[in-house]
């Protein structure tokens, strides 16, 4: 396997912007947040996709990444929340959920570009709000 930057954070390299963790998963504030409270919820043993994941370890974590959803949705109220598995941009298993304001935000996840970068103390302030909810 080839570098894998979600494989390095799993393995507890440093981040500001942890939303949850346990032995199986880590939750944490996207880099390029679609909007405020983006969380990246990933299992930490590596699978490329969720088809590679064991059935009996994919329903716990999706249970938790509900239960992280909620959270996110009571941090940063929104008519819905997103919920997008793509795994294109990094080989590692790996659920986006969001704040959607609007009915296209669903969409920005297939624009070529990025949304800004966030700064450290704008990802932990969105953490800590969500760790909070």
């Amino acid at each position: 396997m080839s570098h894998c930057i979600f494989c390095t954070i799993a393995s507890g390299a440093p981040t500001e912007s942890t939303v949850y963790e346990d032995d199986t998963m880590i939750a944490f504030i996207d880099l390029h947040p679609l909007n405020p409270g983006h969380t990246l919820v990933i299992p930490k043993q590596h699978y490329t996709t969720f088809m590679d994941m064991p059935p009996e370890e994919f329903g716990p974590f999706m249970e938790r990444a509900h239960a992280i959803a909620k959270k996110v949705h009571r941090a940063f109220p929104s008519e819905r929340l997103g919920m997008v598995v793509k795994g294109f941009d990094v080989a590692h298993a790996h659920l986006h959920l969001f704040p959607q304001l609007t009915a296209m935000d669903i969409m920005s996840h297939y624009s070529p570009e990025l949304p800004p970068e966030a700064s450290a103390v704008e990802r932990e302030v969105m953490a800590e709000k969500i760790r909070a909810a």
